[in-house]
């Protein structure tokens, strides 16, 4: 009997499963959300570090299956076994690199393994021809109660449709070429490139679920920092549309009006009154890092301070350091 071996991310965690891989096949699926567990919970503001942790960590694994065809394709024009090598390099350096996803709690592991694989000697055409293609590929009793748990333990109901989705993928694969083929046709190669596949699924329903949170102005940021006797403090719930932080330059408070161009740069403004003073700025900004987890809004202002029959004007840079926040702050201001 055979095993393939695939990765998956489920829930928070690294899962080795048994599954088979596609040679050049793409398939549609549009899993319904009434299959997900009564009790999982939409994802909200809180879980959005998770999910782009998740959302990482499949790009990266989708990014290294894709860059191993071509080695496990060689492998197989000189004689070598491919599947053994896949086997190796997904349980050991296929993780390098991947993000730890915090409160992780899913199961160890999920394979799909079709029903099929039970039956003694299945690459027997006289064994397999006594059932129906449905029947065989369809998931085990273990693989489906494995599934089934690791959306239970996942963050939310979004992170669980992309491993439903993952899941699905093999499954339907198998549906569509036939299990003898499935079971018996893959090489290392074609098993990378249909995990390839599978991911590009998965990724589509994170990125879906992290678009869905930030239209809810679910991109929260503590924002500080100081330039000489001026200092900046407030709350960003997205940084692509307008917000408010509030400068203090130990004379009286006053808000720094943001409008952005695009998410990484925009314009502001502000004024304040401070007896018979006044004062008013203006001036263009750009997020550097918004990358990484250190990103920062760099400004370039001019203002003009007038009062008393005089006025004078002047100019400088403002720095302003952005931590992502992990409450649901943004979301009880909808």
């Amino acid at each position: 009997m055979k095993s393939f071996l695939g990765i998956t991310i489920v829930g928070s965690v690294l899962i080795l499963g048994l599954a088979a891989f596609a040679a050049n096949r793409s398939l549609r699926l549009l899993p319904s959300r009434a299959a997900l567990a009564p009790a999982q919970a939409e994802c909200t503001c809180r879980d959005l570090k998770t999910l782009r942790i998740e959302l990482s960590n499949a790009l990266l694994l989708q990014q290294a299956f894709s860059n191993k065809i071509a080695e496990l394709r060689a492998m197989e024009m000189d004689g070598r076994v491919s599947s053994s090598e896949l086997k190796r390099w997904a349980e050991s350096d296929a993780r390098k690199g991947l993000k730890e996803v915090p409160g992780s709690s899913g199961p160890a592991q999920v394979d799909y393994k079709p029903w099929g694989d039970k039956l003694n000697y299945q690459d027997d055409e006289r064994v397999t021809s006594k059932f129906t293609n449905e029947e065989l590929c369809r998931r085990s009793d273990e693989s489906a109660a494995a599934l089934e748990e690791a959306k239970k333990q996942s963050a939310c109901a979004g992170i669980a449709q992309a491993i439903q989705v993952h899941e699905d993928w093999h499954l339907n694969f198998c549906r569509t070429i036939g299990y003898r083929p499935y079971w018996l046709g893959m090489r290392g190669a074609d098993r990378a490139k249909e995990e390839v596949e599978a991911y590009g699924a998965q990724i589509a329903v994170l990125h879906a679920e992290i678009a869905k949170l930030l239209d809810k102005n679910c991109e929260p940021y503590k924002a500080s920092g100081q330039d000489g006797p001026t200092s900046y403090s407030g709350v960003i719930c997205n940084l692509e549309k307008p917000f408010t932080i509030t400068g203090n330059n130990t004379l009286v408070p006053y808000p720094l009006k943001f409008v952005p161009s695009s998410a990484t740069s925009g314009t502001l403004s502000y004024s304040a009154t401070y007896k018979t003073l006044t004062m008013a700025g203006s001036g263009t900004y750009t997020i550097e890092g918004a990358d990484t987890d250190k990103p920062r809004i760099l400004a370039q202002t001019k203002s003009t301070l007038s009062g008393m029959g005089r006025s004078s004007s002047g100019g400088g840079p403002a720095h302003i350091d952005l931590t992502p926040l992990d409450t649901d702050e943004c979301s009880k201001k909808l």
